[in-house]
């Protein structure tokens, strides 16, 4: 059954979708403000749909770096000195990526112990 062309809709029905007394239905010339777009269309669920994968891949990080006995909280700064990228990729490749700085200090030691990683998935072993 269809309720176009002037036959009013339902009281609750109306309510539910809060439509004017009138009865008429909203048409793409009167969007309801209150409505927000899918996942992808707006603002707000792309921030969702962002921290979830940052939640998602966060755990996954967490579940190998388990193994050295290390976990990560926040992506952003926690690979900072290089150690638990350089361990992830070790336990990922089930190979020892070599020497590095144990306690970095110094930015020169930190980015050091970033290229260890980044150099082994340039030319895997």
């Amino acid at each position: 059954l269809s309720w176009g062309a002037g036959r009013p809709l339902p009281e609750h029905t109306r309510q539910a979708r809060r439509l004017p007394s009138s009865g008429t239905a909203p048409t793409a010339a009167m969007p309801d403000e209150n409505v927000t777009e899918g996942l992808s269309g707006s603002k707000d669920g792309e921030a969702a749909r962002q921290k979830m994968q940052i939640k998602s891949f966060t755990a996954w990080v967490n579940l190998h770096l388990k193994q050295a006995g290390m976990a990560v909280e926040n992506l952003k700064t926690d690979f900072g000195d290089g150690i638990k990228l350089l361990r992830l990729v070790e336990i990922i490749s089930e190979e020892e990526l070599g020497k590095y700085n144990q306690n970095p200090v110094s930015k020169f030691q930190k980015v050091e112990n970033l290229n260890i990683p980044l150099k082994y998935n340039q030319n895997p072993v």
